[in-house]
């Protein structure tokens, strides 16, 4: 009687008759068919719904005043979640599930501001802020914050990327990025 691994593949017992034909050919199917499905889900998880959108030119911040940064490039989008000539302030979801997340945004130091806080915050349409992330800035260097989230995607529901600091004179945001991948 021929046992099985963990992965179901059959192998015969050293007092199983031998018949090496059959029992090579059916490890070899069994083999043939757990990497076929491993491709399939890889396959799939590719294709799972997925948009980045960024820009590089400078984008004024005022002080103390919440302001949602703009995007330029759509570096890709394969369900049709980004509009930038209609709103390039979001990606809308097209499809629920969950998302991971990343907005990334680069504060340029302003030597002649003060060094106080910088922060980046994630807006949804539907709940409102949901991820936020603070540093204290520079005036010999850029100030670059990144804020990576899981989130519960909602078909409809649109996302954006808020920054805000509280320095002594206007600040430029320059490099940024906002993606949203589907992981479930």
């Amino acid at each position: 009687m021929p046992a099985n691994t963990p992965r179901g593949y059959p192998y015969p017992l050293y007092t199983d008759p031998a018949n090496f034909t059959t029992q090579v050919g059916n490890f070899a199917t069994a083999v043939d068919t757990d990497v076929q499905a491993q491709a399939n889900r890889i396959s799939g998880a590719l294709n799972y719904p997925s948009v980045r959108i960024s820009a590089t030119a400078n984008q004024s911040i005022a002080i103390s005043t919440d302001t949602y940064a703009t995007f330029a490039t759509e570096d890709y989008d394969n369900d049709s979640m980004a509009n930038l000539g209609v709103n390039n302030d979001r990606i809308t979801f097209t499809t629920a599930g969950i998302y991971l997340i990343s907005a990334e945004v680069n504060f340029v130091n302003n030597l002649n501001a003060t060094t106080n806080g910088r922060a980046v915050v994630l807006v949804s349409s539907t709940l409102n802020e949901i991820a936020w992330n603070s540093l204290r800035g520079t005036t010999a260097a850029d100030t670059e914050e990144t804020l990576p989230y899981l989130h519960q995607a909602t078909a409809g529901e649109f996302l954006r990327v808020r920054v805000r600091h509280n320095s002594g004179a206007a600040v430029n945001i320059s490099a940024r990025s906002l993606s949203a991948t589907r992981v479930a």
